[in-house]
């Protein structure tokens, strides 16, 4: 799913269903989930891949702010669920220095 979800990236209809995966679940163990399951298919290290320069400008676009948008998410999820053990898969890939 999440590489043919990559694929179409570069189609703005394509990186708000992205974008609503991250945001519109609301129950905290659930997003939780989500935010793993995106981590363990490597989700942040092939948007990074998309930002060349023989990819198409739409998909390195979206990719981009698809990353801007998940490293902000990420962050507020952090600030907002502090009594959460777990921490935010995502963002700590983000912060790998070889990512």
């Amino acid at each position: 799913f999440v590489g043919l979800l990559l694929q179409h990236i570069g189609t703005s209809a394509i990186m708000d269903l992205l974008l609503r995966l991250l945001t519109c679940v609301e129950q905290a163990q659930l997003r939780q989930d989500v935010f793993n399951w995106l981590n363990e298919e490597k989700i942040v290290q092939r948007m990074i891949e998309m930002i060349h320069p023989s990819k198409d400008d739409n998909q390195h676009s979206n990719a981009s702010q698809s990353l801007c948008d998940i490293t902000r998410l990420s962050r507020e999820h952090s600030i907002q669920i502090q009594e959460n053990p777990e921490p935010d898969q995502l963002l700590l890939t983000l912060e790998k220095p070889e990512v």
